[in-house]
């Protein structure tokens, strides 16, 4: 366990300095690779996928989670379900999945993933949803967790120049032991630039959002 934070901490501390990013969609452009991290009040979670076509991207993630002492390392495989292109804006839907091994204690058990992200997006206004179940044996017998987002742009920002976008976050973990946990609400700001991409923010239990996206 302690390696592995370690590590998660030595690749927060590397990329946290590198120059903003695009857009954070699970599918890039053909070829492409993505890295990501995500670091908040539930988890640290880094993930790594390769865009195989324009549909589906395949990858892998490795977790710690901090509310439950639980870690997890999964396959994903990430397709895009349908895409919606007007002059103005763009919606997107993706089916995520993941499968690999979860362990809690002295305990491993197979754990499943599955989830549908949508998001609608122009250059002044952002909206996204996700849905995720989940289950590992013993570890996880079943769970559903939601996230919502909705952001506004304060300035549209022209091409290579840095984007920002004012963001409020709400989660939904309905199984939490802690009542405090089961809804989770976050303001953050999003910065983004070329292809590089980082989140900050704070929830209103006090625990702190930093995130950051690179693609390569």
């Amino acid at each position: 366990m302690m390696v592995l934070r370690n590590s998660l901490s030595i690749a927060l501390v590397s990329f946290a300095m590198v120059t903003l990013s695009s857009n954070a969609r699970p599918i890039s452009y053909v070829g492409g690779t993505t890295l990501m991290q995500t670091n908040n009040w539930e988890k640290n979670r880094l993930h790594y996928h390769y865009t195989h076509d324009v549909n589906n991207s395949f990858g892998m993630v490795l977790e710690y989670e901090d509310d439950t002492n639980r870690q997890n390392l999964n396959g994903q495989w990430n397709h895009l379900l349908a895409r919606s292109n007007t002059r103005t804006s763009q919606a997107n839907l993706y089916l995520k999945s993941q499968l690999g091994i979860a362990k809690k204690g002295g305990r491993y058990a197979p754990n499943t993933e599955v989830g549908l992200a949508g998001d609608w997006e122009t250059r002044k206004f952002f909206t996204s949803y996700a849905v995720t179940g989940r289950y590992a044996n013993g570890i996880d017998d079943g769970s559903v967790h939601q996230k919502g987002r909705v952001g506004i742009a304060p300035y549209v920002a022209g091409y290579g120049e840095l984007h920002t976008w004012l963001m409020l976050q709400l989660e939904h973990h309905p199984e939490s032991f802690n009542d405090e946990e089961k809804v989770i609400l976050t303001p953050l700001v999003r910065l983004f630039k070329g292809f590089y991409l980082v989140e900050l923010g704070i929830n209103n239990n006090g625990g702190p959002l930093l995130n950051w996206t690179a693609r390569f």
